[in-house]
């Protein structure tokens, strides 16, 4: 049983009474306990009821950039145009799984779990498996998949 003291408190508690810092899987953890931080976030909302409309809007902003950035960063690996019809608009492109089933059970997971799929890619090393097609040509290629059935 590992015991940390809490930067606020000053108390010793077990590790189990501070959140998790970051990857999974490594022990970090955060330097204010729980009930600490239940506190100060707490007085924040109290003291400040705008405070967290404000943050959420921020961090929806951010993220929006960030998943834009990795969106082209991701089009551009794979060919930045669609492979059928060379279309070349970042809006009309999206990324398709070739062999959608058949591949790396992980890659597939991945995807389903992780809403931030263009900044896994980024962090995977844009595996392959992947390409581009416009909205049009991805919708014709399943058409066809589907009439195979």
């Amino acid at each position: 049983m590992k015991l940390k003291v809490c930067n606020n408190c000053g108390r010793k508690k077990k590790t189990s009474q501070f959140h998790s810092a970051g990857i999974k899987g490594k022990g970090y953890t955060r330097n204010i306990c729980k009930t600490c931080r239940g506190d100060i976030r707490r007085e924040r909302r109290l003291s400040d009821p705008e405070y967290h409309a404000r943050e959420k809007k921020l961090r929806s902003e951010q993220y929006a950039r960030m998943s834009q950035r990795d969106f082209e960063l991701a089009i551009r690996h794979y060919g930045g145009k669609c492979k059928k019809c060379e279309e070349n608009r970042l809006m009309a492109l999206l990324l398709h799984h070739i062999n959608r089933g058949k591949g790396s059970k992980k890659f597939d997971q991945g995807r389903k779990q992780n809403p931030w799929f263009y900044s896994q890619l980024r962090k995977w090393g844009y595996p392959e498996g992947l390409e581009v097609l416009c909205g049009t040509c991805h919708l014709i290629h399943h058409r066809k998949e589907l009439r195979k059935l």
